[in-house]
């Protein structure tokens, strides 16, 4: 027999939305057709946060659920009778709870949601049956009743309500026959924060300079991004998701080429959607993203072009302060003739010349084809290559320079393939072979064969958003600060989990909990997680990490940990641009024992010149010296062991060594080292010597080849 006719919940709520922090209240609504023994009645208000979905490539399942609030409360009934029979008719039996405050705004989404449920469950005496479709067995009843919960954010809590907001970008279009054109945007908010259902004043100027005319179609877009984070069923992996969706677009009108155009547009917030997220969990909501996406007609095609701008909404903004160069020449320290004649090879180890037309399109052409030569997770057959190339349609000595510097480049890449394996652990080992998969995606310097590192990485934190350990440690690497903020406690105990044991890991997770407190020990010696991920980079040649350190750590220490690792950079020679960051500072705080443990390597490299099995080795060292050293120092490695190194260079015939002298050497300097070997030398010979590395005219009837006493 059928008895209960209805068992639902009735919510006190407008449009089945309620505030956090309010008291939710409602009515049980109970009809029974005939009596009923119902030993209890509880209504419970329950709270969840889960994330599920299943990786495409492993196959492997992520399901994470995170309980919010589960509170219940037990209602009485008044009319029982002594065997706890509820007599027929209709029951409104009222109940509330009062939520607490910042609970997490209701969502759905793809990859997961949040959800708010208020359950009411009647538990009935055995063996009674009061439903046709519930059996005999069954002592419980429960109905469920959805509802939308909205969190209150107060202005308060966001730093960067008030404020203003402006962002400018410069665009540079490269159109057919090398033409540039050039594109200024700004944008600007007058807030940083909004309530639901605002209007957002955005002011765009848009300054197009050049001759061709861009398209009058643009649109400015209001973006809300939703990050996912849960962990594999056994709990071994983690991984995050992240979707986007338009709330709102507007088309605007952009000036003509020439023109300055300063045009505000209305962007609407709708009302019902999420408030930013001002917690971490599993489920973050945010709006931090406002697109100008515009086309530029040139004579290949369309163009698209992306201004994002980051600003909050119910939410603070996200800001990245660029790093500036730091430059120490170190000049102040010579005198007002060496400064003179260093004026045209004070800077020869930092610039490049210019590349000529056909040195571009070789470039082009071997960065295209380079990551055919390489395997999965091998260095691959350059038979392959060098056959791709030889089939070009170009002249025998065209192939040969396209094949040197496709060598050229195959060694750079080599190189940033052994400097980034330094990443992953021993037992990870084979985890540096996928660094392979990304030569076509490696960025390279505009003048000249060499790959941009800094660059690069940027690229490949932002391409590899399911491989959240390969973001992190090149966050590690490369000292990117901000972008670790993307990682919340989850992530980062699973981190110290799987990366424990490396320097660079232990460093950061260590500052990530204690800050710059890490960097506070009194006397020259650092604390151990920094004295160790400092010689960890300076090994590996992590330019942008000894920056981040040399301006955490104290003189005394800075000088300590460089000292200690000195004589290693110098035999080593092969990374200029963390050797010159270090000879810069260094000449500044001891420049003494700089030049003193630098001059002995200088001097052991410049006597193997004439070694022919370490000529190539000693040649390597010597030149990288001369290149990438300070002014200061090279005024003292030249006349070590009275001009020793010019005189090898002589006997042994090494023209490179000799053009590197040439070019990084002070020009009363190079008078000195040739009068000091000139009773080594015949007279002709030095003289021609003197006009070759001196630039002096020279009478060429005379005898033409060097020749060295003995």
């Amino acid at each position: 027999m059928k008895s209960f006719h209805a068992f639902d919940i009735a919510l006190d709520t407008d449009n089945g939305r309620v505030m956090a922090g309010t008291v939710l209240t409602g009515r049980l609504m109970v009809s029974l057709s005939a009596p009923l023994p119902i030993h209890q009645l509880v209504v419970a208000v329950k709270g969840e946060m889960r994330t599920k979905w299943v990786d495409r490539v492993s196959e492997t399942i992520f399901d994470t659920v995170e309980p919010i609030i589960n509170f219940n409360t037990e209602i009485g009934l008044d009319n029982l009778n002594e065997d706890e029979v509820v007599q027929t008719g209709n029951y409104a039996l009222p109940f509330q709870f009062n939520l607490p405050t910042h609970l997490p705004s209701s969502f759905s989404a793809e990859f997961g949601f949040i959800r708010y449920l208020c359950v009411a469950t009647a538990t009935l005496a055995p063996g009674t049956t009061c439903l046709a479709n519930i059996g005999r067995h069954s002592k419980e009843i429960s109905v469920e009743k959805d509802f939308l919960l909205v969190d209150i954010v107060h202005m308060k809590d966001l730093r960067q309500a008030n404020k203003p907001l402006q962002c400018e970008d410069h665009f540079e279009v490269v159109g057919c026959c090398r033409r540039i054109e050039n594109v200024d945007l700004s944008v600007r908010l007058p807030q940083g924060a909004f309530v639901v259902g605002d209007t957002i004043m955005v002011t765009l100027d848009v300054k197009a300079k050049g001759r061709r005319r861009l398209q009058r179609n643009a649109s400015v877009m209001l973006i809300q991004e939703a990050l996912f984070y849960a962990q594999s069923l056994h709990g071994t992996t983690s991984s995050n998701r992240t979707t986007s969706k338009a709330l709102d677009a507007v088309t605007v009108e952009l000036p003509d080429t020439g023109q300055n155009v300063e045009q505000t547009v209305q962007l609407k917030v709708p009302m019902g959607v999420q408030p930013t997220s001002l917690q971490n969990g599993l489920i973050a909501v945010r709006y931090k993203r406002c697109f100008l996406v515009r086309s530029v007609t040139s004579a290949i095609g369309k163009t698209a072009f992306r201004l994002s701008f980051h600003y909050a909404l119910l939410f603070n903004r996200y800001t990245q302060l660029p790093s500036l160069p730091q430059n120490a020449s170190g000049r102040r320290q010579l005198t007002e003739q060496q400064v003179a004649s260093m004026e045209e090879v004070g800077s020869h180890r930092r610039s490049r010349s210019l590349l000529s037309l056909k040195s571009i399109a070789t470039k082009c052409i071997v960065i295209t084809v380079l990551p055919r030569g390489f395997g999965k997770a091998n260095f691959g057959p350059l038979d392959r290559l060098r056959d791709d190339i030889h089939s070009l349609p170009v002249g025998h000595r065209l192939q040969q320079q396209l094949w040197d510097t496709t060598m050229r480049a195959m060694e750079e890449v080599i190189a940033w393939w052994h400097r980034h394996s330094a990443l992953f652990l021993s037992r990870m080992a084979t985890r540096c072979g996928h660094l392979l998969l990304y030569v076509g995606n490696l960025r390279w310097h505009s003048s000249f064969v060499e790959v941009d590192d800094l660059s690069s990485a940027e690229e490949l934190f932002a391409l590899n958003e399911n491989w959240p350990q390969l973001r992190f440690q090149l966050a590690c690497a490369y000292a990117m600060h901000q972008r670790m903020a993307t990682f919340d406690y989850i992530w980062l105990r699973v981190f110290r989990r799987r990366l424990s044991g490396h320097p660079l890991y232990d460093f950061w997770l260590t500052y990530l909990d204690q800050g710059d407190h890490l960097f506070d020990q009194r006397g020259i010696v650092p604390k151990q997680p920094v004295a160790a991920v400092f010689s960890w980079a300076s090994c590996n040649g992590f330019l942008e990490l000894i920056r981040f350190l040399w301006s955490k750590m104290p003189p005394a220490q800075s000088e300590y940990l460089t000292v200690l690792t000195w004589n290693r950079l110098c035999r080593k020679a092969d990374n200029g641009p963390l050797f010159a960051f270090l000879c810069d500072e260094m000449c500044k705080i001891n420049d003494v024992n700089v030049c003193r443990i630098t001059s002995q390597c200088f001097l052991h490299a410049s006597w193997r010149l004439c070694d022919e099995e370490t000529k190539g080795d000693a040649e390597r060292q010597v030149t990288f010296l001369l290149q990438y050293g300070c002014p200061k120092l090279r005024q003292a490695l030249f006349p070590t062991d009275h001009y020793r190194v010019l005189l090898m260079a002589v006997r042994s015939r090494n023209s490179r060594v000799l053009e590197s002298i040439q070019s990084s050497v002070a020009h009363c300097q190079l008078l000195d080292g040739l009068n000091a070997i000139k009773n080594s030398m015949e007279e002709g010979q030095w003289r021609l010597l003197k006009a070759v590395l001196l630039n002096e005219p020279y009478d060429r009837s005379g005898e033409h080849v060097i020749s060295i006493k003995s």
